[in-house]
C-alpha cells in the first residue's frame, strides 16, 4: 500500500504523462468548439465559462444543429425515455419458457428502466451523443445517489485525461473540477484539507473555489483478498491541485467510468467524429456566411463619395430622407463602385456546404422523410429498406456505443439495484445464470432488418406454395418462426406465451377440433338415419326389391 507521499508522486507523474498525451488533440478540440459547440469544451479546465460570449467565430449554425440532430436521433433510437429499448435475456434462451424466470425478467427490466428514468441518465446520455457526435469522445461518471441510486454525470471535453489498457477499452480517468471551500469540508471532511482550505473554513469563505483532481485507474498493488476499499480493483483518488496529501483514497469494485468513443484509429484513446469530417466545410461555410453578408451590406449602404462642400451640411441618407444643398449639381453623393453581390450564386454554394454538413453528421438518417431526394418511397417496407440501408452506415458506431456505453451503464445499474436489495430474488431456473443485455431500441431493429425482411419474405413463400402444394406447410415450425420474429422486432415478452403453454393450447385445440369433427360427424348419422325412417320405399327401389315383402 502506497503512503501518501509516494501516491501523489505516482500521480503526478502519471498526469503529466497523460497531459503530453492529450496534447496533441487539442488544437483539433479547439477548431470543433470554435465552430460548433464552444460550450462543450474547457481549453484550461481551471476556468469557468461563466455565461462569457463564445460563439464569436459562428456565423452559419448548420453545423450546431446537424450535431443537434444527431445527438437526439441517436438517443431517439437507442436508448429512448419513452420506449422500452433493451431486455435481458440468459444465454439459454430456452430457460424463458419457465413461467418463473420469464415473471422475473420482466419485473427487473421494469425497475430497471424505472431506476433509469427517475435519475439523470437520459439528460447524460444526450450530452454523450452530442460530443461523440463533434469531439468524437464522451464521458460520463457515475456516481451513487441517496434518491436516484445512481447519478449520470457528463463531463465536457477537455477536463479530463484518458487512457487505454491491453484490450483497447478505457480504464483510466483522470479529471479536473471546481469545488468551494464548502463543499471539500462537507465531501472529505476537515482534517483531510489543506492549510489552505481550513484557513478558508475557518475564516468562513465557504464559497472560495480551489481546483480539485480526481483519478481512477486500475489498482495494480493491491491485496484482493483484504477486502477493504483500498484493495479493490480501481483506486478512487481525490487531491487538490497545489496540495502535498490526498483527500481521500478510495476504490471501486467496477470501472464506474462510460468512455464511449466514435471511431478509434489503431491505438488512439481518443475519438474521431463525424464534426471533424465535416469541420473543412464548416469553416467553409462561416467565410462564405460572412462574405454574403458583407456584400449584402455594401449593396444596401455602399461606400459613398461627394464634394468637400457637403462636409458642414447636414446629409441625411436614410429611406425617404432629405438634404437640402445650394447647387444640386456640385453636391450630388454617390457610390464609390457599384457592387454586384451575386446572392444567388453564393446561396447556391452555401446550400451545398450546409448539405454536406448535415450528410457528414448523418441528418439524412434521421430526417429521412423530411430530407429524402429523389422519388419518394412508395409503401412502408420500401420506407425500412431505405432506412435500413442508411443505418449500414453507422452500424459500428452503434456497436461500439453499446459495447462502451450503454450495456456497463444497465450492468451498473443492475448491481446497484441489486447491492440495494431493491430487485426480487431470482427463481431457481435462473440462480447463478448470467444474464445479457440485448438492444430492442429502433435503431437495433433497423439494424435487424435484413433478417426481419427475411422471414416475412420465407413465410410468405411458404405460404403462398402450400396452396398448392400442402405439405410445403409441415417445412415450417410456427412456434420457433413467432418466438424468432418477436425477438427481431422487439415484441414485449407478455404478449407471448411460453413454448409450454402455446403447445398446451394447441393440444387444447386440438382435441376441442376433433370433438366438433366426431359431434358433427354423429348428428350427421342421426339425420341420415331419420331421414331414411321417413323416407317410403317404393317397390320398385333397388332397396324395396332386397327388403323380405
Amino acid at each position: 500500500m502506497m503512503d501518501a507521499a509516494v501516491l501523489r508522486r505516482h500521480l503526478d507523474r502519471r498526469l503529466a504523462a497523460l497531459r503530453t498525451e492529450r496534447s496533441e488533440w487539442e488544437a483539433h478540440w479547439r477548431e470543433l468548439a470554435d465552430y460548433i459547440a464552444p460550450d462543450r469544451f474547457r481549453e484550461h479546465t481551471h476556468q469557468r465559462n461563466q455565461g462569457i460570449k463564445l460563439r464569436s467565430k459562428i456565423i452559419d449554425t448548420t453545423a450546431g444543429q446537424a450535431a443537434h440532430i444527431l445527438a437526439s436521433g441517436i438517443r431517439s433510437g437507442m436508448s429512448s425515455p419513452s420506449r422500452p429499448w433493451f431486455r435481458l435475456v440468459p444465454q439459454d434462451r430456452s430457460l424463458l419458457d419457465q413461467p418463473g424466470a420469464r415473471g422475473w425478467v420482466h419485473v427487473v427490466e421494469e425497475r430497471l428502466r424505472a431506476i433509469l428514468s427517475a435519475g439523470t441518465f437520459y439528460h447524460a446520455m444526450f450530452e454523450a451523443y452530442y460530443d461523440l457526435a463533434i469531439f468524437g469522445t464522451a464521458v460520463v461518471v457515475v456516481t451513487d445517489d441517496l434518491e436516484d441510486i445512481l447519478r449520470f454525470h457528463a463531463l465536457p471535453v477537455g477536463s479530463y485525461w484518458l487512457a487505454a489498457g491491453p484490450t483497447g477499452t478505457v480504464d483510466t480517468l483522470y479529471r479536473q473540477s471546481r469545488m468551494t471551500v464548502g463543499q471539500v469540508v462537507e465531501t472529505f471532511g476537515y482534517d483531510a484539507a489543506s492549510d489552505r482550505v481550513q484557513s478558508a473554513w475557518a475564516d468562513k469563505r465557504y464559497d472560495t473555489e480551489v481546483e480539485v483532481l480526481h483519478a481512477v485507474e486500475p489498482r495494480r498493488d493491491r491485496k484482493p483478498d483484504s477486502g477493504d476499499a483500498r484493495n479493490k480493483r480501481w483506486r478512487s483518488v481525490y487531491w487538490e491541485v497545489g496540495s502535498h496529501g490526498v483527500l481521500r483514497d478510495g476504490g471501486m469494485g467496477r470501472f464506474r467510468v462510460l468512455a464511449p468513443r466514435w471511431r478509434v484509429v489503431g491505438n488512439d484513446v481518443y475519438g474521431r467524429s463525424p464534426g471533424m469530417q465535416a469541420l473543412a466545410d464548416v469553416k467553409s461555410l462561416q467565410v462564405l456566411a460572412a462574405g454574403l453578408m458583407e456584400a449584402i451590406e455594401y449593396s444596401r449602404k455602399p461606400p459613398l463619395v461627394g464634394p468637400s462642400a457637403l462636409r458642414s451640411q447636414h446629409t441625411n441618407i436614410v429611406p425617404g430622407g432629405i438634404s437640402w444643398v445650394q447647387n444640386l449639381a456640385e453636391s450630388t453623393l454617390r457610390p464609390i463602385y457599384e457592387v454586384n453581390p451575386r446572392v444567388n450564386e453564393q446561396m447556391v454554394l452555401i446550400q451545398d456546404l450546409r448539405q454536406q454538413v448535415r450528410t457528414a453528421f448523418h441528418n439524412d438518417l434521421f430526417l429521412a422523410i423530411t430530407q429524402m431526394e429523389g422519388v419518394q418511397p412508395r409503401n412502408d417496407l420500401e420506407m425500412m429498406e431505405r432506412r435500413a440501408e442508411k443505418v449500414m452506415g453507422i452500424g459500428p458506431v452503434l456497436e461500439r456505443a453499446k459495447d462502451e456505453l450503454l450495456n456497463p451503464a444497465i450492468e451498473m445499474v443492475f448491481t446497484a439495484a441489486m447491492e440495494l436489495e431493491l430487485l426480487p430474488p431470482p427463481p431457481s431456473e435462473l440462480d447463478g445464470v448470467p444474464l445479457e443485455v440485448e438492444m430492442q431500441s429502433v435503431l437495433a431493429r433497423d439494424q435487424r432488418m435484413d433478417a426481419i425482411l427475411a422471414m416475412e419474405r420465407t413465410v410468405g413463400f411458404i405460404g403462398n406454395l402450400a396452396a398448392a402444394y400442402p405439405n410445403a406447410a409441415a417445412k415450417l415450425d410456427a412456434v420457433e418462426a413467432i418466438n424468432t420474429y418477436a425477438r427481431l422486432t422487439g415484441a414485449p415478452p407478455p404478449v407471448l406465451r411460453s413454448d409450454q403453454d402455446a403447445q398446451a393450447q394447441a393440444h387444447a385445440a386440438g382435441q376441442a377440433q376433433q370433438a366438433d369433427r366426431v359431434l358433427a360427424q354423429v348428428r350427421a348419422g342421426a339425420e341420415s338415419a331419420k331421414l331414411l325412417a321417413e323416407t317410403p320405399i317404393e317397390d320398385n327401389s333397388a332397396l324395396g326389391q332386397l327388403l323380405p315383402r
